[in-house]
């Protein structure tokens, strides 16, 4: 068995909640499609409920086993607003400009995954990798004795003569220049 069915196989015994705060992307909702028909995870779609059910329409993809969890309306904004009260990179903010943060969908997907009302992330499909790590870090501080963060980026192709069975593992792509 290989990595790729192996971790599968893991997450059909165990499936995560995975949010995804580009939820609207037509490529995230057909990966969150395949994670709840494969029954490796429960996907949760951030962002606007009708976008995301007209995207869903258009490309002939169901929804069910999917969670759409739209954080223009403030769905979760109460159980979120004391969390972020308590960290102390927001602690200079104005309660209005404390809701805004709340609007914004990759600093309300990462204090959801920081309120454990989520297992994973997933970002970066439409903006830089940078750019969805920093709500991440603001929100969700590194481990005391750690000082660098890094990334791994795996690709796995049907062209088995490449990496390992058609599988290259890129170190630190996006995160240390």
């Amino acid at each position: 068995m290989g990595l790729l069915e192996s971790l599968l196989e893991n997450l059909k015994r165990q499936p995560k909640r995975i949010i995804f705060p580009e939820g609207g992307d037509a490529r995230i909702i057909q990966a969150a499609r395949q994670i709840a028909t494969r029954r490796c995870g429960i996907p949760i779609l951030l962002g606007d409920r009708s976008q995301i059910k007209d995207h869903a329409h258009r490309l002939d993809i169901r929804l069910d086993d999917i969670r759409i969890l739209d954080h223009t309306r403030g769905e979760d904004h109460e159980l979120l607003f004391p969390l972020l009260n308590s960290l102390n990179a927001f602690a200079t903010l104005t309660e209005t400009e404390k809701r805004d943060v709340l609007f914004d969908r990759h600093s309300c997907a990462a204090l959801l995954l920081a309120a454990g009302q989520a297992d994973a992330l997933v970002g970066g499909a439409t903006q830089t990798t940078s750019s969805s790590l920093r709500s991440l870090f603001r929100i969700i501080p590194m481990q005391p004795a750690l000082r660098t963060a890094s990334s791994m980026l795996i690709l796995h192709q049907e062209d088995q003569r490449f990496g390992i069975d058609g599988m290259l593992f890129l170190a630190d792509c996006a995160v240390i220049p």
